[in-house]
């Protein structure tokens, strides 16, 4: 299967964004067959700027009417970042009307806990629980080599197929990232997307 990945630059004069960019995002999305699959994929810088213009144009209902469905990923993380993010997802799923969710809990920063609660039992998820359709746990690995080599995967901007193959990484690393792949990829297999 061939996949074929776009770069779309948002931003003009080094900050700016332009809006009238995700036009054309929208345009390349409303042109895929509808058995296919397109992933967007935004950086922090452009984030806030993508989901304005997303509720703004309602570009969800024109897609739908036009037979796309979207599913919306938005990830907590443990540790610091936990309220931020999960209050982040919250307010993903209160400004997106009809659009379907799944939530990533990913504890490589630390445990999805607050005050003895685990993401579950947390009033935000409470609230908002009816519209998500999946959450989909990453492992917590203890293995203090793991989490080191999938560091050393991302920070290379690689995925998992091309650090497995890289000469960068040494046999028993390449073996670790192979077993975290499967792990996570069984993860999705229960996925109804």
């Amino acid at each position: 299967m061939s996949r074929k990945v776009d770069f779309l630059e948002a931003t003009e004069k080094g900050r700016r964004i332009n809006p009238r960019r995700f036009d054309d995002l929208v345009e390349e999305i409303a042109n895929q067959p509808g058995d296919s699959h397109v992933i967007v994929d935004t950086g922090s810088s452009s984030f806030v700027a993508l989901v304005h213009y997303l509720v703004t144009h309602d570009v969800f209902s024109v897609l739908s009417q036009m037979g796309h469905q979207v599913v919306v990923h938005t990830i907590v993380t443990g540790g610091q970042a936990l309220l931020d993010t999960l209050h982040g997802a919250a307010q993903l799923v209160r400004q997106l009307e009809g659009v379907r969710f799944v939530v990533w809990l990913n504890p490589f920063w630390g445990p999805i806990a607050e005050d003895g609660k685990t993401f579950e039992q947390m009033k935000t998820y409470q609230d908002i629980k009816k519209r998500i359709d999946s959450v989909i746990a990453l492992p917590a690995y203890s293995d203090e080599l793991l989490p080191q080599d999938i560091g050393a995967m991302l920070k290379k901007r690689l995925t998992f197929k091309e650090a497995m193959e890289s000469p960068d990484f040494t046999l028993m690393s390449r073996h670790r990232l192979g077993v975290a792949q499967r792990d996570i990829y069984a993860r999705l297999d229960g996925l109804a997307v």
